[in-house]
C-alpha cells in the first residue's frame, strides 16, 4: 500500500534525527576518544548508507568534529569526535 510523500519525508527525517542523536550522545559519552565511521557503525549497529550522511551533516554543522588522520599502511582515515572538551 503506498504512503503519501509527506509520510515518506517524515519517516526519513525521523530516522535521520534518531541516528544523529545516537551519534552525538555516543560521542559525548566517549569524548576522550575519536572513532572512524566503521567503529561508529559497529558500536551503534547502524547502516553504512545512513551513517555517512549523518556524519557529514553533523560535522558540517559543527555538532561534532571530524579530522583526517594519516595512518601508516592505511592512508587517510576520517575520525569523528565530540566537540565537547575531553575530560582529564
Amino acid at each position: 500500500m503506498p504512503i503519501t510523500r509527506k509520510q515518506f519525508e517524515l519517516v526519513a527525517k525521523d530516522k535521520f534525527d534518531a541516528v544523529a542523536s545516537e551519534v552525538v550522545e555516543f560521542l559525548s559519552h566517549h569524548r576522550d576518544e575519536a572513532f572512524t565511521t566503521e567503529e561508529l557503525m559497529s558500536a551503534l549497529a547502524l547502516e553504512a548508507s545512513l551513517i555517512n550522511v549523518v556524519l557529514f551533516h553533523l560535522s558540517e554543522t559543527g555538532a561534532i568534529d571530524a579530522r583526517e588522520v594519516d595512518r601508516p599502511s592505511v592512508g587517510l582515515v576520517t575520525y569523528y569526535a565530540s566537540n565537547l572538551r575531553p575530560t582529564r
